[in-house]
């Protein structure tokens, strides 16, 4: 039987080890340039000056955790939050190619339980 289940490595780890899977699929969205708008005087609209780079681009999974919720959550959370700066974050996308980005973890859990 093969594993279907997708997950994400941060930094060479993968969530997976921590039990935690995505769930469904995320829509990459083209980052935003980082420009300077500059308002002159006598002038109809604005001077740009673009600053030669990208703004960063948030991006949220969807995920779930199968069995062992509490330690799992907590080594995962614990791992991410140890991390300073920027990584690489990679992805399984269709077909199984990989789609990868450095980026910064910014933590936000919202703990739903469901009892089936």
């Amino acid at each position: 039987m093969i594993n279907m289940r997708n997950y994400f490595t941060f930094d060479g780890k993968k969530s997976s080890d921590y039990g935690v899977y995505i769930s469904g699929s995320h829509v990459y969205d083209a980052p935003e340039r980082d420009e300077t708008k500059i308002e002159i005087p006598g002038r109809n609209g604005e001077l740009t000056i673009d600053n030669g780079r990208y703004k960063n681009q948030p991006l949220k999974y969807p995920a779930f955790i199968i069995e062992d919720f509490d330690p799992n959550i907590e080594g995962l959370r614990n791992y991410l939050m140890s991390k300073r700066g920027y990584f690489r974050l990679e992805t399984p996308i269709i077909h199984r190619n990989i789609a990868w980005l450095n980026g910064q973890v910014v933590w936000k859990w919202n703990r739903m339980r469901q009892i089936i």
